[in-house]
């Protein structure tokens, strides 16, 4: 068969095709084994050709449904002979293409996730504290001018609170304020203010008991501030008790306000103790404010329990 005579069957063939109405098809005289996938060409079909009412499933392969572009050229012209059967197989099969992407759900949106706006946001409640708020006052010559200053105490109580943070607040006869803080236990107050340099600045004094210990805190004006007064290296013990291995500590004032402690030496016997005498007073420590220094006075006394007093029967 010369070339030109292809040309006229394959015009002829296309023109038939194009002459054929999707209503005088019947399936059932389609066989899909007998049409080859690459046939086919789906710019060929057209949309209104289609009607899913005269097709059936069964007759259809997914596989034979697969679209593929333009096949590559041949040696042979041949196939431009199958080109009716293929576009007549499309017009079949196309309707269960497009049913079948319908028929596909679309996928579910995932949840969204709320974030809560600030003013949502929980505020997290501040842990509530245990016990009231003690004020306590007095006053006292801090800064030896020779004008009474006052003098605040406060701290919070409470069966939570083993430790009591104790604030002491000073202001001056000119208006000038300042404050310092220490640790007490149980229930502190202001006992009375000494002069224990001698030099007419008296030193503040807080008194509270720690189980059978009687622990005095001291605060002095200093540096243009009052301060807590911390003792220095190597110092004795300044507290009224008894030590573990049973020597008696005590301090007390004289009648001219200067501050003594004694450390026993040797445990009591018969309510008698050999002790060893110390003056307190406050001192500067360079760079790091005032502190309460003592210094031992020579020899040893014999300290009475029972009265009080120092004495002999040691």
């Amino acid at each position: 068969m010369s070339t030109r005579t292809e040309e006229r069957l394959s015009a002829a063939l296309a023109a038939r095709a194009e002459q054929v109405r999707p209503e005088q098809i019947r399936a059932e005289q389609i066989r899909p084994e007998q049409i080859r996938p690459e046939q086919i060409r789906p710019e060929q079909i057209r949309a209104e050709q289609i009607r899913a009412e005269q097709v059936r499933p069964e007759q259809v392969r997914p596989e034979d449904l697969r679209p593929v572009g333009n096949p590559a050229p041949r040696t042979h012209r041949w196939g431009a002979y199958a080109l009716a059967a293929a576009a007549l197989a499309a017009v079949v099969a196309s309707p269960f293409v497009v049913e079948g992407l319908r028929s596909v759900p679309e996928p579910a949106p995932a949840p969204a996730t709320q974030v809560p706006s600030p003013s949502e946001t929980p505020t997290p409640k501040a842990p509530e504290r245990a016990g009231r708020v003690v004020v306590r006052r007095s006053t006292a010559d801090v800064d030896g001018d020779g004008r009474a200053d006052q003098v605040e105490l406060r701290f919070r109580t409470g069966r939570a609170l083993p430790i009591f943070s104790s604030r002491v607040t000073v202001t001056l006869a000119t208006g000038a304020t300042s404050s310092d803080a220490t640790g007490t236990s149980e229930d502190p107050v202001i006992d009375a203010a000494r002069d224990i340099n001698g030099d007419g600045r008296e030193v503040l004094v807080l008194r509270s008991e720690t189980g059978d210990a009687d622990v005095p805190q001291l605060f002095a004006f200093r540096q243009g501030r009052i301060q807590h007064l911390a003792t220095a290296y190597h110092s004795p013990s300044l507290v009224n008790s008894v030590d573990a291995d049973g020597r008696v500590i005590r301090f007390w004032w004289d009648d001219q306000d200067r501050l003594f402690s004694m450390q026993g030496l040797t445990a009591t016997r018969d309510n008698h103790a050999t002790v060893a005498v110390y003056r307190w007073t406050v001192r500067p420590a360079p760079g790091n404010g005032p502190v309460l220094g003592a210094t031992r006075i020579a020899g040893t006394r014999c300290y009475d329990l029972e009265n009080g007093t120092f004495g002999s029967g040691c």
